[in-house]
């Protein structure tokens, strides 16, 4: 499975009506300083409607102005649609609506998908409450970013 493969299917986990950041997305890869490369694969999306894009926010919460599929409105709207809270006009409320967790997605590691939104009280991604990492992590070299 290459990398977009990976992000893609990391995308695909967070439930409707919450965000994920891009380094979220590019932990459950394997590699929290992915954050650009996260950001480059969903601008090539190649399914919109399968792959839920718009939930991936900056760390802040602010939507993307470079939103590939219709501009930070549009991202803003879905998200809305969705039942997603905003602080202001471009910052989602992350305390209630950025989910905690991810499960990893890279090779070797099992992930559930979602069953539904937290929001409703239903259940979450398998892990998606646990603050602990992953047990076990490919070499991702993150650790010797600041030698």
């Amino acid at each position: 499975m290459g990398i977009f493969d990976m992000i893609y299917e990391a995308v695909r986990l967070i439930p409707e009506g919450t965000v994920a950041t891009y380094g979220q997305v590019a932990e459950a890869v394997g590699n929290r300083r992915l954050s650009r490369a996260v950001g480059y694969a969903l601008h090539r999306n190649p399914a919109p409607g399968e792959i839920p894009c718009h939930r991936v926010v900056k760390k802040d919460g602010e939507v993307s102005c470079a939103f590939a599929f219709g501009g930070a409105a549009r991202q803003r709207e879905l998200l809305q649609a969705e039942g997603v809270g905003f602080r202001d006009s471009v910052h989602v409320d992350m305390e209630r609506f950025r989910v905690p967790f991810l499960p990893a997605v890279y090779p070797g590691q099992r992930h559930e998908p979602s069953q539904a939104s937290p929001h409703g009280g239903e259940s979450q991604p398998a892990g998606a409450l646990s603050e602990s990492a992953p047990e076990e992590k490919p070499d991702d070299f993150s650790s010797h970013a600041r030698r």
